[in-house]
């Protein structure tokens, strides 16, 4: 018999610290498990073809990937290059293609990213004197090559840190930004909560795999006595992540006002800013989010005890401009987002810290972005959950949430679970 299908009124009483060793066990047990490495391709390969001659290399920093085509480099694969041979270099930059080449006998290098349909030829005295001509280059004239470089690799890229896909600093803000004011089990808590948490797991996106962890900090407190729904929420998300060896840092802080309109219903505006850094994966970016959730919950839907609730949210999310050791950048990434789910929560039938029923929550949400164009515009969410209800809880924990949830689209899938305490 399956935990949903638990008679109501035939609840179980769990002790506290035992059953809350259970949880926490398993919740340790499934991010450990979920959080093992699967490598599935390199983040940054190089075809190098010399005089005829081809070696190819995989790498998971962007340094050493190009590292690999400077002149002094070239040597190490092939021991008997000669400056007059031809050179050319095929780069994938995660997942984005980009072309080098000296032809034989000639000291131009020639540089094309195919898609974006930019070629540029820097003809120096020697070979090194032309790479050294292509890096004044970009220094000082090739900022609009790297604002599109950066907008292509949203459209093209699996894993671009900064946009275009579920695990990305511009989804981490509308996930965000979406749980402040939907499907929030904290909603009607009278009193100011501190809520700690930890989820981990892992994605396969296109050809890369990677695996991620976050820390979800967040502090709620009342606004009017007479009404505990009227919340003003802080959060900080701190995550890490490391896709095919690169590791990926990022950080979210935002704030959230939760109005309650009628008795069912709440409005919660919100506003959010989060940056992301990889050294590895060769990215820098900052973005600022705004939005509006609406929430309006069914209470007894079908059977005592259990809730139904719709949340909609429409919100806006842009890359913004920044400088950083005297070059300027401006992405120009600019997306507007919709973002529906419905949810269903009901009691199971176990009793957790005395007289506090577990309950098991079910969502399912979608999110559609619009404008910039992106890797993946449309995705699903789905997550189970099994928590302590909102009332009648032991004071020592007020409440205690364990969860797993599938984010998939297309080429992308990920599996997380989540452990959140709040008090």
């Amino acid at each position: 018999m399956s935990p949903l299908s638990l008679p109501f009124n035939r609840a179980r009483s769990w002790k506290f610290p035992d059953c809350a060793r259970r949880l926490v066990a398993l919740a340790f047990v499934l991010i450990v498990g979920v959080g093992t490495d699967a490598r599935a391709a390199d983040l940054f390969s190089v075809r190098l073809s010399v005089g005829g001659e081809t070696v190819t290399r995989g790498f998971a920093n962007a340094e050493e990937a190009l590292r690999l085509v400077e002149s002094d480099q070239i040597e190490n694969p092939f021991p008997d290059y000669r400056e007059t041979d031809s050179v050319s270099a095929e780069i994938q930059f995660r997942g984005l293609p980009v072309a080098a080449r000296f032809d034989e006998a000639s000291n131009a290098l020639i540089f094309r990213i195919p898609s974006l349909d930019i070629e540029e030829t820097f003809d120096g005295e020697t070979r090194q004197a032309s790479i050294d001509a292509f890096v004044d280059f970009i220094k000082k004239d090739g900022e609009a090559i790297v604002d599109r470089l950066q907008r292509e690799l949203a459209r093209v890229s699996p894993v671009d840190p900064v946009a275009g896909n579920p695990a990305s600093l511009q989804s981490m803000l509308v996930k965000d930004a979406f749980e402040s004011g939907g499907f929030s089990t904290g909603a009607t808590r009278p009193h100011s909560r501190i809520g700690l948490g930890v989820s981990g797991g892992t994605f396969k996106a296109g050809d890369f795999a990677g695996r991620s962890l976050t820390l979800p900090l967040s502090y709620a407190f009342g606004i009017d006595e007479s009404e505990p729904r009227m919340k003003l929420r802080l959060k900080l998300p701190l995550t890490w992540q490391e896709v095919e060896g690169a590791k990926v840092y990022a950080a979210a802080p935002s704030i959230a006002f939760t109005w309650p309109v009628t008795e069912s219903w709440t409005l919660t505006p919100g506003v959010s800013w989060g940056a992301t850094g990889s050294v590895d994966a060769a990215s820098v970016a900052h973005m600022l989010g705004g939005s509006l959730t609406s929430y309006y919950r069914i209470a007894d839907w079908l059977r005592p005890g259990a809730t139904l609730a719709i949340a909609n949210m429409v919100g806006h999310v842009r890359a913004l401009p920044f400088s950083f050791r005297g070059f300027e950048f401006d992405p120009g990434l600019r997306n507007t987002v919709l973002k529906n789910g419905v949810s269903y929560e009901r009691p199971v039938g176990f009793a957790l810290f005395g007289d506090a029923e577990l309950t098991a929550q079910l969502s399912y949400a979608h999110s559609w972005f619009f404008g910039s164009d992106l890797f993946l515009n449309q995705y699903n969410e789905v997550a189970l959950s099994l928590g302590a209800p909102l009332d009648a809880l032991d004071p020592i924990t007020d409440e205690l949430r364990l969860g797993v949830a599938w984010t998939f689209g297309k080429d992308y899938s990920g599996v997380s679970v989540n452990f959140g305490y709040e008090f």
